[in-house]
């Protein structure tokens, strides 16, 4: 980051300090679906890579953000979890095993980008299933949520923190949920 305005660096300073806590604590949520360690560990590396400024996203730029020689670790992962899914992932265009994921980057022309908020987006059919919900360790009063549901939840934990938005842009993904715009309309 880049400024010679104090209140715009206090500002990035501030987004970043907040984004650095929420996926702290977005890792320490996502610690009951490890037995082990390791896979922990490395779904946080994971989901750093993911939430960081890489130009690309696939196997081989995750594995070396994450500090990885091979993309093998990150892929087993992928591959041995319960709660990873084949799915389609739009990104990527095309069904894989992955995990789906909802973001508030909070980004400030000249100055620099921080994430500010995200949710993991659980499919219908995985806490419909007792067995595979108990499976993946998830919450006893985790109830499903909409990609658009949990943006709007966001936004809302964003607006209580004092985070102030110019606009709110989003992907397709969101086009059949009439309440997100709704929402942002009346948050001004």
């Amino acid at each position: 980051m880049r400024t010679t305005g104090p209140k715009a660096a206090a500002d990035a300073r501030i987004g970043a300090a907040l984004a650095r806590r929420k996926r702290a604590e977005l890792v320490e949520l996502l610690r009951p679906c490890f037995a082990r360690t390791e896979p922990w560990l490395q779904a946080g590396k994971y989901a750093a890579a993911l939430m960081s400024d890489l130009r690309r996203r696939n196997g081989r730029t995750i594995a070396e953000r994450s500090g990885d020689r091979t993309p093998d670790r990150t892929q087993r992962l992928l591959n041995r979890q319960s709660g990873v899914k084949r799915q389609y992932l739009g990104r990527e265009g095309k069904v894989a095993n992955g995990i789906n994921t909802v973001h508030l980057a909070y980004v400030r022309e000249g100055t620099g980008h921080a994430l500010t908020g995200a949710r993991e987006w659980i499919p219908a059919a995985q806490i419909g299933d007792p067995a595979r919900f108990l499976g993946m360790g998830l919450p006893e009063d985790l109830v499903f949520r909409t990609k658009g549901q949990l943006a709007t939840d966001i936004l809302t934990e964003a607006f209580a923190d004092g985070i102030r938005l110019d606009f709110v842009c989003g992907d397709e993904a969101y086009g059949s949920c009439t309440r997100l715009p709704e929402f942002c309309e009346a948050h001004g």
